[in-house]
């Protein structure tokens, strides 16, 4: 008998004694059970406290309550602030898009200096899209525009980051809440118990920060400035990491382990403070590439992790898991470094906006979770419940046997889809235990072979399961063009038969149907 996944990775955690698989860990119950909101579609970073407290009203004048609050970007005050007028962070930025950012940064002044960085502007722009953007890695365009991101385009690209992204930004210190969205410390303090929990019945509430801090890093005493150096492996699969902000501007964060055992220190103790009891650490795969003249990519997560997950265990941890969900983190250096954090974001982000991505998203969440469903339970990411794709989206969460989370704007609300994911007072009926691929489909291609469904099965009780059917035909990511992309779409016709679903249970089980 070959071994399974599960086998696998217990043995390479006995091995490198370097984290703890899935079956040794608990993940935390509060941030998996009952609806979530998470406020990063609804308002990227331009959220607040009279905003939040809108969007909870409104759901709940949806017909349900939220019992999972996620403050994401946006809470925390920073060393300089993005004009919000001009902050493109949340955006998809496209290089024929070029004009309308030209025009974010520069202005409709029409003296001759303006017009001419405009023109300037987009053409580059123009140049990027043609040329670059969805170029093959080794192409001549991507060669010259790595080559002049680094010489005469730094300084502009630089610019463009800093006055109109949150990229180049870094925490503040000591860590606070913003004073102008939500009151600084005290405000915030005051907002979490008086507003979210007491006026709206929220049990659990998370906020997000970067695994350096934020996006920028951390403005500490003992941060040095460090620039991101990708390894060649993953140059080669996305080569815009040679230009991207932290790159060419550099990520401010101390470089010992006390210096970043600090950092989480001092963010956690002011969330504590503030009657918060978990966070969503985001960006994690981005501080591998910090380690470069620091003892390597594993030395540096390391670091940054053992320290997140040391805090938040004195912190977020009230005997049912330690209240941590790991985000952008699917390097093997971060995977293999879990040793208490038992819930992970299972795929890139939901891209309300990007048709392209809406099928691909469940493909990737399922197919991933084989993996890192052995180190932490997998978290499908929010969705939308006003959206073309939101029933497809509902029934795959239900199903998912991890959280099930919302990103509402206020007011645009599909009440129905609402009331199939959660009963009144909030509370999920989600399965025991994660989803998996069933046994018939492993190794089928179910987003362009035009006959097979994507079939998840998962436990349900000692010896049920919740089963999941979904045609995901037709949507994938292009490896050439680096993005996602429509495929063929077509019906096809699925069955699920017993033997199918025995990945849900045990052995013991899964030898009535084989």
């Amino acid at each position: 008998r070959s071994p399974t996944a599960s086998e696998a990775v217990a043995a390479a955690a006995r091995r490198t004694r370097a984290f703890a698989p899935l079956a040794e860990k608990t993940p935390p119950a509060r941030m998996v059970g009952g609806l979530g909101w998470c406020t990063w579609d609804a308002f990227y970073s331009s959220v607040d406290a009279e905003k939040v407290d809108d969007g909870l009203g409104t759901l709940s004048r949806a017909g349900v309550r939220v019992r999972r609050l996620v403050l994401d970007d946006g809470w925390a005050a920073l060393d300089k602030d993005t004009d919000e007028d001009l902050n493109l962070s949340g955006e998809i930025i496209k290089g024929e898009e070029s004009g309308a950012a030209a025009a974010a940064i520069y202005g409709d002044e029409s003296t001759p200096l303006v017009r001419l960085q405009r023109a300037f502007a987009d053409r580059v722009g123009r140049a990027y899209a043609t040329h670059v953007e969805c170029a093959a890695p080794s192409s001549w365009g991507v060669r010259l525009w790595r080559l002049l991101s680094q010489t005469v385009l730094r300084k502009p690209l630089t610019h463009f980051f800093d006055e109109s992204t949150d990229f180049t930004k870094a925490l503040a210190w000591p860590p606070a809440p913003h004073a102008r969205k939500f009151g600084g410390e005290a405000g915030f303090a005051t907002f979490v118990k008086d507003v979210v929990r007491e006026k709206h019945g929220v049990d659990h509430v998370a906020c997000w920060h970067a695994a350096a801090g934020y996006w920028g890093g951390v403005d500490s005493p003992d941060a040095e400035r460090l620039r991101a150096a990708a390894t060649p492996s993953l140059r080669a699969v996305e080569p815009a990491i040679d230009w991207d902000p932290a790159t060419l501007g550099g990520v401010r964060t101390p470089t010992s382990e006390q210096g970043v055992a600090d950092v989480y220190e001092a963010l956690y103790d002011v969330l504590e403070r503030c009657g918060v009891d978990g966070v969503k650490a985001d960006v994690q795969s981005g501080v591998g590439a910090l380690g470069a003249r620091h003892g390597g990519g594993p030395r540096s997560v390391g670091m940054f992790v053992d320290a997140m997950e040391a805090a938040a265990a004195g912190r977020f941890d009230e005997g049912e898991g330690v209240g941590v969900t790991n985000c952008m983190c699917h390097s093997t250096e971060n995977l293999y470094r879990y040793s208490t954090s038992a819930l992970i974001r299972a795929s890139d982000d939901f891209y309300p906006r990007e048709p392209e991505s809406w099928l691909w998203h469940l493909t990737a969440c399922a197919y991933n979770g084989l993996l890192l469903g052995q180190v932490a339970l997998p978290d499908w990411d929010m969705f939308q419940s006003r959206h073309p794709a939101a029933w497809l989206h509902a029934a795959a969460r239900a199903a998912s046997g991890g959280p099930v989370t919302v990103s509402d704007k206020p007011g645009a609300h599909d009440p129905a889809v609402l009331r199939a994911l959660a009963l009144p007072d909030g509370t999920t009926l989600i399965p025991t235990a994660q989803a998996r691929v069933a046994a018939d489909c492993l190794f089928a291609d179910v987003s362009s072979d035009g006959t097979t469904a994507l079939k998840l099965a998962a436990p349900n009780g000692p010896d049920g399961a919740v089963l999941g059917m979904y045609n995901v035909q037709g949507s994938g990511w292009s490896r050439a063009e680096r993005r996602f992309a429509f495929g063929p779409n077509c019906t096809v016709s699925a069955s699920f038969k017993p033997r199918d679903a025995t990945v849900a249970w045990g052995a013991d089980v899964r030898g009535k149907y084989a």
